[in-house]
């Protein structure tokens, strides 16, 4: 008896105590009390832009997340330029490269951190967008440029007198490759950077040095029509990336097609969109749709809709007919399509392997190791 009298009164401190601590934790301001730390959304304004332009981004957090104190929100873009960030909203302005980018929130209180991304794909002006010095007075359409601080213009210069200073060195019979790789590494470099005309002059100077035709010479001219396409000289573009045949990457065989369809060289131009939808940029849809849109204009329908559906695995079937809806200069594409009963043919975008992965990783790390 007396041990049953000991256990209820156990029993009642107990509830005691915690009636206690619940009333001593709602006594507790806000920013004190335990609340979930989750990004439940994350959105944009568009997620289909154009190169140069700016998309405005806006997160939501659990509820009552926002209201605690001490929170730290980190925006990360894989390119482009974050021009403002203001806790849960930022302003990201799209790199003048095409293809897909990914932007990522980060939210800290202490120890705890929250994470989630958003995808947006950049394309360029369409060639009937395109005017001949479309570059020098739309800067919608011009290589983005960065504000950046006084410490990353100092150490990127650093960079470019380190690889120029390799450059430079004595031949060294035990790393007879050093040279080319500090001349690789320096034009890549002045590309990604957007310091476009000291990237064509380097590239200019380089080809005196090669062999024509040569697999360097050839990767040389590829890239000295990536940085004359930047700096809107279209035509020495155009002949660089004639000129480096089967060097020309996904990338700039998207280039040549663009520049090719604009001068009404169609048939070379969805060739050039033929070899542009392959490789590790083969989840970029401008490719795919600007090929089957030559193939409907010049009267092959069906062409049209098999070569979208071929791709359907990489883009995804929502993917495609959202754009074909959405974009007025692909409708004629949506109306064929609509016509011909064929969007059931369409299948989901398949999942990506890691071999996939690594490849994306790659083109929006450059600097990593290639898979």
């Amino acid at each position: 008896m007396k041990t049953i009298r000991t256990v209820l009164l156990s029993l009642c401190a107990l509830v005691a105590l915690l009636g206690l601590a619940w009333r001593w934790s709602s006594s507790l301001p806000l920013e004190q009390r335990a609340v979930k730390l989750e990004i439940r959304t994350l959105v944009a304004s568009s997620v289909q832009v154009l190169s140069g332009e700016k998309v405005r981004l806006s997160c939501q957090l659990e509820a009552g997340a926002e209201r605690v104190g001490d929170l730290e929100y980190l925006w990360t873009a894989s390119a482009g330029a974050l021009l403002a960030e203001e806790a849960c909203n930022a302003t990201w302005q799209a790199p003048s490269v095409p293809g897909n980018y990914y932007i990522d929130l980060m939210v800290k209180q202490g120890d705890a951190d929250a994470t989630r991304s958003i995808g947006v794909s950049v394309r360029l002006p369409s060639p009937r967008q395109m005017r001949a010095d479309h570059y020098g007075v739309d800067s919608r359409f011009a290589p983005t440029t960065t504000e950046r601080t006084r410490e990353a213009r100092s150490a990127a210069e650093k960079r470019v007198q380190e690889l120029r200073a390799e450059m430079e060195k004595p031949f060294n019979p035990n790393d007879i490759y050093a040279i080319g790789r500090a001349r690789e590494a320096l034009g890549r470099f002045l590309i990604g950077e957007g310091r476009y005309e000291e990237a064509f002059l380097h590239y200019h100077r380089l080809l005196g040095d090669e062999g024509l035709g040569s697999p360097v010479d050839l990767k040389y001219r590829r890239e000295l029509g990536t940085a004359a396409f930047y700096l809107g000289r279209e035509d020495e573009a155009l002949q660089a990336f004639l000129d480096a045949a089967e060097a020309n990457t996904s990338q700039t065989s998207y280039y040549l097609g663009l520049l090719l369809e604009k001068r009404g060289r169609m048939d070379e131009a969805l060739q050039a969109y033929r070899v542009a939808r392959t490789g590790p940029n083969k989840w970029f849809a401008e490719p795919v749709l600007r090929g089957a849109l030559i193939l409907l204009e010049s009267g092959e329908p069906d062409a049209a809709l098999g070569w979208l559906i071929d791709q359907s695995p990489a883009l995804g079937r929502e993917a495609i007919l959202k754009r074909l809806e959405g974009d007025p200069e692909f409708s004629p594409l949506y109306a064929a399509l609509a016509k011909s009963g064929r969007a059931g043919e369409f299948v989901e975008q398949r999942g990506l392997t890691e071999a996939d992965m690594a490849k994306i990783d790659f083109w929006r790390n450059p600097g990593g190791s290639k898979p």
